[in-house]
């Protein structure tokens, strides 16, 4: 039939002409676009709105006002090394977010409504994941589509909803549902004092570690819509919530040779979102009844909206006026076609210091308080380098009043340089709380009263479990086998159930508490209703019978590692640089990389003693440590470096004292991959390495593995040798 003329998706949203179905028209057709272009390795590269037709309705088509969608003017050749080109993802995540704003979802029918919510509020998450490893809709336009489908046909309705111990493995996913954050949050959580001290803190730990949930339920809306949280200290503050993901959708494309001259821009957003949050706030405390006087906030903004700010009779009704201005020249800062300086208002460094100050001034119930700023997600490639570079002056700017407390996914996902590109550093700029290493340095009780009090909250929820009174240790039972005695087993080759119960649960964790949820949730899908329902009738748990088997709870423990490093090989590279290794991919180098150091600890264990104790045990490692205290890497290791630590292959301690009682490096291997490594859960022993060598180990894993084995078995040898000597002499003397 033709092309048929048409429109930009742009004049339509402007011209507020946009429909909710022509949107998800526009991004079902945008994952087909991402998916040919995946098979074709390629990206479109200048995905926005204005490239985007939208045809005419055709009164010819048999199907009534069809409306097809056109991509058009692909732009990944015309891009450079000076210019990179747009993501196309964080392109179409721009493209969601400006058609919502022109759809007015009070007009709606209830159906749609839920879609446009599920569109604001979930689908972004989805659509800007890129880590690959940890989800499998990364990146995936077959999985993307299914996933907005399934959050379509969702109900909003959670009373008639059968629950289950493995529900909402994210705290996004729990979304306004109150009764449920009411039902799983649990104020224990690793090193909530350190966090909640007045110093600009940097949170990092694996994905699904609780950060987003912990610092949701402490901000202040949920504070009102909830009550206090039960965290000790939580009374000296106010908390204000923002997921860096709004950066990132305002900010899709920004290059660092634009980095100049996006600055004004991006703080003024930045900015803005706080601010909004503080005049949300304040409007809440007055609908709560608490007296104060906002004249002060009128006479603020009317210095900089002018006339536009409108005092009225009504408190709620004035603060409206000016938190319409703010919303304006919010969607004013958001990223169009190019950069623009066009008088932004808040684009000091001091902005929100100042601010606070009145606040303080004019409002006595804060008199004393702090205001903890929670921004979370803050991590590369999510929020670009450039981009950070842009927002750390004002994160890191020290005030006696105003901290900011950032997560982000690993100490290699934010750029450590502040004002002037000074390097900020851990202790003078910041205080680094690294979860994964506060996990495995937490005494046993401690872990085991947090992973407790977490799953006790869960198994009561549960549809099949919440008329019992059951705690974890009946579900798992007693872990029998110490750290020794399993190492003697896997020497043995002994095929017997080697990783089982309540410690070795609690043992598996290395902060990544939905990575226990899922583990869980599998014992229980293994066991089988039917199988707990004969348990239930027996009397549930016996001493030495939990409910979930000790060979079924071997074979997820096993299979959950398993799955984690069959994904990596799908990995791509933080710093976008080195995706291909001679005829491998970047994830396929990480799981060669990964898989030579299982070897070599596998190798340890089954033909090393352990030199820390008398009687000689097997040698356990599950650390490398890094004996210099400063140590160079080059380019190429350094990438790969990243990756491990960003993708949670290893837990670093830079912090950590070596045997020499220097300053060293030392890097445990992912808690969860020791029952696949087939290793131990000690963390007494070591692989010692020099820089060089690790370097090497990057670089080169397989050729690195096959020396160091060959090394060790020579070592071997020699001591045998010299000890069959020593033997012969002494018979000779006799």
């Amino acid at each position: 039939m033709g092309l048929h003329t048409g429109e930009k998706l742009k004049t339509i949203i402007d011209s507020r002409e946009l429909t909710l179905q022509i949107l998800i028209n526009v991004i079902e057709r945008a994952l087909e676009i991402f998916f040919a272009c995946q098979q074709l390795g390629i990206q479109h590269g200048d995905f926005h709105a204005g490239n985007i037709l939208i045809q005419d309705v055709n009164k010819l088509s048999f199907i009534p006002n069809l409306r097809e969608v056109w991509v058009t003017d692909f732009g990944y050749g015309t891009f450079s090394n000076e210019i990179p080109p747009m993501d196309d993802y964080k392109g179409l995540a721009r493209i969601i977010q400006q058609s919502l704003d022109a759809l007015d979802v009070h007009k709606m029918e209830k159906d749609d409504r839920n879609k446009y919510m599920a569109l604001k509020k979930e689908f972004p998450k989805y659509l800007m994941e890129e880590n690959s490893v940890e989800e499998e809709y990364a990146r995936n336009p077959r999985k993307l589509h299914e996933k907005m489908l399934q959050l379509f046909a969702s109900t909003q309705d959670v009373q008639t909803e059968q629950k289950n111990v493995g529900d909402y493995l994210a705290a996004e996913l729990i979304g306004d549902r109150y009764d449920e954050w009411d039902a799983l949050f649990v104020p224990k959580f690793l090193a909530v004092d350190d966090l909640l001290d007045k110093n600009i803190c940097i949170l990092t730990g694996l994905r699904g570690c609780g950060k987003t949930m912990m610092f949701r339920r402490l901000s202040y809306d949920f504070q009102m819509k909830l009550g206090k949280a039960g965290i000790r200290g939580e009374d000296g503050f106010v908390a204000f919530y923002l997921n860096a993901r709004t950066i990132a959708e305002a900010f899709p494309w920004l290059p660092e040779k634009r980095e100049h001259e996006a600055r004004k821009q991006v703080i003024n957003f930045f900015h803005l979102k706080w601010i909004i949050e503080i005049l949300l706030w304040i409007k809440a405390e007055i609908k709560k009844g608490t007296k104060l006087n906002w004249i002060w906030l009128y006479e603020y903004f009317q210095k900089i909206y002018g006339t536009d700010v409108v005092i009225s009779n009504s408190e709620e009704a004035s603060i409206n006026s000016i938190l319409e201005c703010c919303n304006r020249e919010l969607q004013k800062s958001k990223l169009d076609d190019k950069y623009t300086d066009t008088g932004w208002h808040f684009t000091e460094y001091d902005c929100l210091e100042n601010l606070f100050k009145l606040v303080q001034k004019n409002c006595p119930f804060v008199e004393n308080k702090s205001f903890f700023l929670f921004l979370d997600d803050y991590s590369t490639p999510l929020v670009t380098e450039a981009t950070q570079r842009i927002i750390n002056p004002i994160i890191f700017r020290r005030n006696s009043n105003v901290y900011f407390k950032i997560s982000t996914e690993s100490i290699e996902s934010f750029e450590k340089v502040g004002l002037n590109n000074k390097i900020l550093e851990d202790g003078a700029d910041y205080k680094l709380i690294e979860l994964g290493i506060v996990s495995l340095t937490q005494s046993e009780e401690d872990v085991k009263d947090i992973i407790n009090a977490i799953f006790i909250k869960r198994i009561k929820r549960s549809h099949i479990f919440s008329q019992y009174n059951l705690s974890l240790s009946e579900f798992l039972g007693k872990s029998d086998i110490n750290n020794s005695k399993r190492a003697e087993l896997i020497r043995s080759n002994d095929k017997q159930t080697l990783y089982y119960g309540l410690g070795d649960f609690c043992a598996i964790w290395s902060s990544d508490i939905r990575e226990l949820i899922k583990i869980f949730a599998e014992m229980i899908s293994k066991q089988g209703e039917t199988s707990i329902e004969e348990k239930r009738q027996n009397g549930f748990a016996e001493a030495d019978q939990p409910i979930i088997d000790h060979r079924i709870q071997d074979q997820v423990f096993r299979a959950a590692g398993g799955r984690f490093i069959d994904s990596l090989p799908t990995a791509v590279n933080p710093s976008r640089r080195r995706e291909n290794v001679g005829r491998k991919t970047y994830g396929e180098h990480l799981y060669d990389i990964t898989m030579a150091v299982q070897e070599m600890m596998y190798h340890d264990l089954q033909n090393k003693d352990s030199k820390n104790q008398r009687s000689l045990p097997a040698k356990q490692a599950r650390k490398i440590e890094l004996t210099s205290a400063n140590g160079e890497l080059s380019p190429e290791a350094r990438d790969y470096y990243r990756g491990l630590i960003r993708y949670g292959v290893f837990v670093q301690d830079h912090r950590a004292k070596s045997v020499r009682g220097t300053v060293s490096t030392r890097l445990f291997i992912r808690s969860l991959l020791i029952p696949y490594f087939r290793i131990t859960f000690s963390k007494r022993d070591c692989i010692t390495l020099e820089w060089d060598e690790f370097s090497r180990l990057l670089v080169e894993p397989n050729q690195f593995k096959e020396e160091y084995k060959r090394k060790l078995n020579k070592k071997s040898r020699q001591q045998v040798n010299g000890q069959l000597e020593l033997e012969l002499e002494s018979k000779e003397g006799e």
